[in-house]
């Protein structure tokens, strides 16, 4: 076999593997009757470099970059980058299996109009994002009629048999010469805001 064969079979058996990907995923989404479900590129830190264990874009996709978010459907998925990967995400990810979205020029919210319903559920895992990125998908899509739904497990987690284990290393202190601030001045501050907070509501 060539080198160019080669590298055409390893295409091919790649691809192959993300639509068997998707089939289980999308399995997984039907019990819960979701139309779609998010899978971004982020740990529970929103860390841009994360482990082997938390690279759920990877894996569902093949896309290898630091940013992005997966946007699958019942029957069409679609993948949103920015222009650092725009050439990236069309050579890992499978165009017959995935929709190649610029972030900015077709962000989620606009993909969501024009393949959903009203009355369609989108899940996702609150572990993964942020509350302000939520509530801008809420926001956006509340005219659509979609439904925009936390979920108690990642769905991607129970369809990836071999999921590599977290990292166990060492946890250490960080400096304080580097901190900047003590941890315990630091939740003192933090307890300063959830009281003033408590007390504005009451």
């Amino acid at each position: 076999m060539t080198l160019a064969e080669s590298t055409a079979a390893d295409t091919l058996r790649v691809h192959g593997e993300q639509a068997r990907r998707l089939a289980a995923l999308r399995a997984a989404m039907a019990e819960h009757g979701l139309a779609a479900y998010l899978v971004p590129r982020a740990d529970e830190h929103q860390n841009e470099y994360v482990a082997p264990s938390e690279e759920r874009l990877r894996w569902v996709s093949g896309f290898t970059g630091s940013a992005g978010l997966a946007a699958v459907g019942a029957t069409r998925a679609a993948i949103f980058v920015d222009g650092r990967y725009v050439l990236q995400v069309r050579q890992q990810s499978d165009a017959a299996c995935w929709e190649h979205r610029h972030v900015s020029d077709t962000p989620f919210v606009d993909w969501a109009k024009s393949r959903l319903a009203a009355g369609d559920r989108v899940g996702f895992d609150p572990k993964l994002h942020t509350s302000g990125e939520i509530t801008r998908y809420r926001t956006a899509l509340a005219g659509s009629g979609i439904e925009v739904v936390p979920l108690a497990e990642n769905l991607v987690d129970r369809c990836w048999t071999d999921r590599p284990a977290p990292p166990l290393g060492r946890v250490s202190l960080h400096p304080v010469a580097f901190a900047g601030e003590t941890s315990e001045s630091k939740r003192r501050r933090i307890a300063a805001v959830l009281q003033s907070g408590a007390s504005t509501r009451s």
